[in-house]
């Protein structure tokens, strides 16, 4: 990604690289904030080990404050990873940092009661749907990939799942056959002819 030299003047953050060697945005930028302190509360945002600070205003999600402030430059990220800004569809996952004080967030997502609690409990943030209400807020972006593995993929991997899966198919298949009674009594019959041979059990 293409990381400028130098960012907008409205741009109210404070960025540094990483200590690795890195060919984009090896040198520091110190830029003065425009936003008086008094007007929200500062974060820090890092993703693949950039990192920078900016001012969250009051009812603004971080996602918003990312995109009006242009932190996503100091990050050499251009696009900031989003698709619902509704807290639904975890593409814009971020999770919190070592450090980071997760009692000074709030958040106001689509997502059900369960899979909300799921998600804080992972220590993740929709930060479409986040908001700061303190300082001490550290978050590192990029985290949408592991999100769905953690809330989505897992879950559906465990054995409670996976029995709850089967009820669900046979529940299903019942509620065909009662629409079909007669299409069920054929199949039924011709399971009841079927004769098993040796043939159909070659590694009994």
């Amino acid at each position: 990604a293409f990381c400028p030299a130098s960012l907008p003047s409205s741009t109210i953050l404070t960025a540094f690289a990483p200590r690795r060697s890195t060919s984009l945005c090896a040198s520091i930028r110190d830029i003065d904030h425009l936003m008086p302190e008094h007007e929200g509360f500062p974060i820090e945002v890092s993703f693949e080990g950039m990192t920078c600070k900016f001012n969250v205003r009051p009812n603004e999600s971080i996602l918003s404050a990312l995109e009006r402030t242009g932190a996503g430059d100091a990050l050499c990220l251009p696009t900031i990873p989003h698709e619902c800004r509704k807290g639904a569809c975890l593409t814009c996952t971020g999770k919190h940092a070592p450090g980071s004080s997760a009692s000074n967030l709030t958040n106001d997502n689509a997502l059900t009661q369960s899979t909300s609690i799921d998600v804080q409990n992972a220590g993740f943030v929709l930060i479409c749907s986040s908001f700061v209400l303190g300082e001490g807020v550290k978050l590192e972006l990029g985290q949408n990939s592991e999100a769905w593995d953690e809330i989505h993929h897992k879950r559906f991997a465990t054995e409670e799942a996976q029995l709850l899966g089967r009820a669900a198919t046979a529940y299903t298949m019942r509620l065909a056959a009662e629409r079909n009674v007669e299409n069920w009594k054929k199949q039924t019959s011709e399971v009841i002819k079927w004769t098993p041979n040796e043939e159909d059990f070659p590694f009994q």
